[in-house]
């Protein structure tokens, strides 16, 4: 195990010497190593030594730390799973300050063909908003189908029972976001990527996106989307300055600020397991959900992805952290950042 965590920290002095990728190395880079270097040490420990694959810190808008194993890099791009969500929200949010659409809007009126015969009332009452926050009702999620090649996804999904009233409770459905995806490509005549490609990523300096298209031609919105580790942290830093960009506010404070707290909680109180309900206060899957964001504890919020890629964002420190990992332990992942990068901020 002494051999394991030697190899590591030869990596972490690799990686120290390694371009910042375009980010401006604050002075106070390569002063957390020690501290910080810990996050990637214990997972070697406990598990293995490649559930890490990039930690990235930003403190007042510098870079003071970055650590990446030997197969990723600052620039490499990275798949980022569910945390494609929440570049689906802020394409929203443009599609919004556009005038394009509002929140408010009903689904059914951006779908009319897709409308079955005889469809539930409910169906009629399901807005752009209930999208967002991840309380459609509708009774399927269909990203499995939707990943194999499914067509005609707005017309079967209605046709679906309902589970619950939309707006009434939250669950998780990926199949509301990639329809957002498809309503603001619509609007715009843009594919997704390239709409956030003029409204956001080339003003960031980002060119390095991916991202994957379905069966019907649309990027999918609640998943997909390959990113490198600056880019993210690039969009980490754009979030943290809500919305404003090198003295310019490229998306309303407003929204930004709205999308990023919380506006429905992720379960019913009184439907978990006590021994669940007892982890609510110190677990960052219980903050609430906001428009495809995360409330997280600290009073911070994060883009969430499949197997620990997240972008944090921390205003009370001016800090945002990047994790792009392989790891399925969800919260012990979340507690290293927080015993190890949090206090040192």
């Amino acid at each position: 195990m002494r051999r394991v965590v030697s190899t590591l920290l030869a990596v972490f002095a690799l990686s120290a010497s390694l371009s910042a990728g375009g980010l401006k190395k604050g002075a106070a880079y390569g002063r957390y190593d020690a501290d910080f270097d810990k996050v990637a040490t214990e997972i070697a420990l406990g598990r293995s030594t490649d559930q890490l694959h990039s930690l990235v810190v930003l403190k007042g808008g510098e870079l003071i730390y970055e650590y990446h194993d030997p197969a990723h890099s600052m620039k490499g791009r990275h798949v980022l799973w569910s945390a494609s969500k929440s570049f689906t929200a802020l394409a929203l949010g443009f599609a919004i300050q556009d005038g394009l659409l509002s929140l408010d809007d009903k689904v059914v009126d951006f779908f009319p063909e897709a409308v079955p015969a005889g469809a539930d009332p409910r169906l009629a009452q399901v807005s752009v908003r209930d999208l967002a926050i991840m309380a459609s009702g509708f009774g399927k999620d269909y990203i499995g189908e939707l990943r194999a090649g499914m067509k005609d996804v707005a017309a079967t999904l209605f046709k679906e029972p309902f589970k619950f009233d939309p707006g009434s409770r939250y669950e998780y459905n990926s199949t509301n976001t990639y329809l957002l995806g498809v309503i603001v490509s619509d609007l715009t005549g843009q594919s997704l990527d390239q709409y956030l490609a003029r409204k956001l990523f080339k003003p960031l300096g980002i060119k390095d996106w991916y991202w994957e298209k379905s069966a019907e031609g649309y990027c999918f919105g609640g998943w997909g989307l390959f990113l490198s580790p600056e880019s993210l942290a690039k969009a980490g830093q754009f979030l943290l300055q809500e919305g404003q960009w090198k003295g310019k506010q490229l998306l309303d404070a407003a929204f930004i600020e709205e999308a990023t707290s919380k506006q429905i909680e992720q379960f019913i109180p009184g439907t978990l397991k006590p021994e669940v309900e007892a982890t609510i206060p110190t677990s960052d899957f219980y903050q609430g959900y906001g428009y495809q964001f995360w409330r997280c504890t600290h009073d911070a919020y994060r883009m969430s992805g499949a197997y620990g890629q997240w972008v944090i964002v921390i205003p009370d420190k001016d800090a945002v952290i990047v994790v792009t990992s392989y790891n399925s332990a969800g919260q012990k992942l979340m507690d290293l950042v927080w015993k190890h990068v949090y206090p040192a901020l």
